[in-house]
């Protein structure tokens, strides 16, 4: 719920910048007397017919027009973003909206309602983008195996975490075939697989022998996905999932 402080004095000196005595249609019968508001983590103060939103983030879709404006409405009243400037601490943008008319010529198609709810999902949408700044460079160090990860979960959570699907897949599977290479020299040249060497256990030598095979498969079939221009790419040995499983 908004909450509204009617103030009989001008603290904030709003009055000498609007002028007085002018009634509000979104308050009638007020005059020389300007209104408060808090809207989420933002401050609305009214005076007249203008209103001033003292917004605690900037709001990147409010531009200022000469043509074409977005029209804004607030508490049932329709407005035009008249003047968007740097406001003092603790908020970040003060933006002056004013009255709508007629003069205005042509609205542009989209409208702004400013209220509770929006402001409530701008502020989870900087909550969302605080998190990806977080956790973008931890994942960065996984970059190419993050490709290994099935094309539902890439697009999901992946992307918007800034991983582009196409781009991880290409790297996973460059990153495959150096392995692949790799794990042909042990198993051709030294008879003995990387992982059975690395991990020194007998019984991985079947799982070098296993990824021998079955890594120049993967990374053909998932590297020609790329080719053909899919926007989400299938994961490691995705491919095998969907041939077995869907086709049942």
């Amino acid at each position: 719920m908004v909450n509204t402080i009617i103030l009989g004095t001008d603290p904030y000196g709003l009055n000498n910048r609007f002028g007085t005595g002018t009634p509000t249609a979104a308050f009638p019968g007020v005059s020389d007397e300007f209104r408060e508001l808090q809207v989420g983590p933002d401050k609305v103060r009214v005076s007249g017919d203008e209103v001033i939103i003292l917004a605690k983030r900037g709001m990147t879709d409010w531009t200022v027009r000469e043509f074409c404006r977005v029209p804004i409405y607030f508490n049932g009243n329709k407005y035009y973003l008249l003047r968007k400037t740097a406001a003092s601490l603790p908020y970040a943008i003060e933006y002056t909206l004013a009255p709508w008319h007629s003069d205005l010529g042509t609205e542009s198609s989209r409208s702004i309602i400013y209220d509770e709810t929006y402001v409530a999902q701008r502020e989870a949408q900087f909550r969302s983008e605080r998190r990806v700044e977080r956790i973008h460079p931890v994942l960065l160090c996984f970059y190419p195996l993050l490709g290994l990860c099935w094309s539902r979960f890439k697009v999901s959570v992946l992307g918007p975490l800034g991983f582009e699907p196409v781009a991880v897949t290409g790297a996973s599977v460059m990153l495959l075939f150096a392995f692949w290479m790799a794990e042909g020299v042990f198993v051709c040249y030294f008879r003995l697989g990387f992982l059975a060497l690395v991990f020194s256990r007998v019984w991985l030598l079947w799982v070098d022998y296993t990824l021998f095979l079955l890594l120049p498969v993967d990374c053909a079939l998932r590297y020609g996905k790329i080719l053909e221009g899919e926007e989400a790419p299938p994961g490691f040995l995705e491919w095998a999932y969907q041939l077995l499983f869907r086709k049942s």
